[in-house]
């Protein structure tokens, strides 16, 4: 971490805005789709199952589905991560946003639940984005910036929760603004229009990608800085279960939300019963997010370090997750406030909380291996970001079969989520070590691509 006696190396904001754009195009899908798929489901199920069988088929289907893009994420992340170490980070996320773009306009044609998860399985196997970027920012960035363009890393996640939501929101089913829409193409396929638009965003990211990012030849990593290593890697071993378990918090408390909004206010829910509610309450959120990534995680930073941090974000979101799904007793104004604040918060805790930890796992390995490394990282935390959603979607559909008092309601899949965090919490007191606040130096010669593109 850099300190106030430390000069921080100038970092062009075109690289900056670069690393905003490409995380952008990620996190927007991830949540656009949590806005509509509950509603997208019931389009696809509705006709096969009876209105009794539908509420727990509905989360059934759409943790399935966004479980079985986890599992395929898995593998993505993997293979992109150790490409990008052969063929440079430049032409790696070239190639994992075409296929994004390519995913993601397959998925909004999909006719059917078979076909949708056909291309969020596509979309799984092209998922590079995120250990390629923290990859790029390793390479571009020293021990005095690092948290900056860490905090634009956040930042993006925070503007992707602004513009997920929104465009899922609004631009799902067009033909209710305007009688002329329906019968039409967009009437036939109600979730086409959201993700052409992600596949434009997704589409200005390579293009910043192509002008902005110098290509850096690959070399060949040093005899000592072996991939297969990690296993004996304490620092890293522990930094990686950190990582998997705010990952459950995160996911775990994003799904359970998506389902529990649209559950009847009789059943303690909100009822919602269309997708632009959710839209707008998360991109309300997704302001206060990207506020606070960019303005204060490198403060966060340069004061608490790593390990303070994290604690502090868990302290942040204990009560969180434990208090939002009693929003449905208030009156709407005091709803929607609580709303608002509960769920930035949240977001704003996992996400600042992931900066940190990515920051510890990065801290703990060789740069020459890097890429590798973020990628079998990013493919354990797809796994588990796939176990959880399938898990908690099931664990929330199960819960309104139950009929029983609280907890065992539709607060369980909350009240996990708080189990999950004090358990991390322990878990960083206990094993996680100091010496992962302080990162590998990287020699000159290391890291060029800065030398040879100066910012206009």
């Amino acid at each position: 971490m850099a300190t106030s006696e430390t000069k921080m190396t100038p970092m062009p904001y075109s690289m900056r805005l670069t690393i905003l754009a490409v995380i952008v195009s990620e996190h927007t899908l991830l949540f656009m789709i949590p806005t509509f798929v509950a509603y997208m489901m019931q389009g696809f199920l509705e006709k096969e199952y009876t209105a009794d069988e539908l509420k727990s088929q509905i989360s059934y289907h759409s943790g399935r589905m966004e479980g079985i893009n986890g599992m395929a994420s898995f593998v993505g992340c993997l293979l992109w991560g150790v490409v990008s170490d052969k063929i440079g980070r430049k032409y790696g996320m070239i190639i994992v946003l075409s296929g994004m773009i390519v995913a993601s306009l397959g998925f909004g044609l999909a006719p059917s639940f078979e076909v949708a998860l056909f291309w969020r399985c596509i979309a799984g196997l092209m998922a590079g984005v995120v250990p390629i970027s923290k990859a790029l920012v390793q390479d571009v960035s020293d021990s005095t910036n690092v948290a900056i363009l860490y905090s634009y890393l956040g930042a993006g996640y925070g503007v992707g929760s602004i513009l997920g939501p929104l465009i899922g929101g609004t631009l799902a089913h067009p033909e209710k603004y305007s009688d002329s829409l329906k019968g039409t193409f967009l009437e036939e396929y109600p979730y086409f229009l959201p993700q052409f638009i992600h596949s434009c965003i997704a589409l200005t990211a390579m293009l910043m990608i192509i002008i902005n990012v110098p290509y850096k030849k690959p070399t060949p990593p040093k005899k000592s800085a072996n991939i297969f290593d990690l296993r004996h890697n304490y620092n890293y071993l522990i930094s990686l279960a950190v990582f998997m378990l705010i990952v459950v918090v995160q996911f775990g408390y994003r799904i359970s939300m998506a389902l529990w909004v649209k559950v009847d206010s009789k059943d303690e829910g909100l009822g919602w019963t269309t997708e632009d509610k959710a839209g707008y309450m998360n991109s309300a959120s997704g302001v206060l997010v990207t506020a606070y990534h960019l303005g204060l995680v490198p403060v966060f930073a340069k004061k608490f370090g790593i390990i303070k941090s994290c604690i502090l974000f868990i302290i942040q979101l204990l009560p969180v997750v434990l208090l939002i799904s009693f929003t449905y007793m208030l009156d709407t104004i005091s709803m929607w406030t609580l709303l608002i604040i509960f769920n930035a918060l949240s977001i704003v805790g996992s996400t600042a909380f992931i900066s940190f930890i990515s920051m510890a796992v990065a801290n703990s390995v060789d740069p020459a291996i890097v890429g590798a490394v973020m990628g079998v990282t990013q493919s354990v935390i797809a796994f588990i970001r796939g176990v959880t959603i399938a898990s908690f979607g099931a664990l929330f559909g199960w819960s309104q079969t139950w009929d029983m008092f609280f907890p065992f309601d539709v607060h369980f899949s909350f009240l996990m989520v708080a189990v999950v965090l004090l358990l991390n919490w322990f878990v960083i007191k206990m094993w996680l070590d100091p010496s992962v606040e302080k990162r590998f130096v990287a020699k000159p010669e290391e890291i060029p691509m800065l030398e040879k593109k100066q910012d206009e």
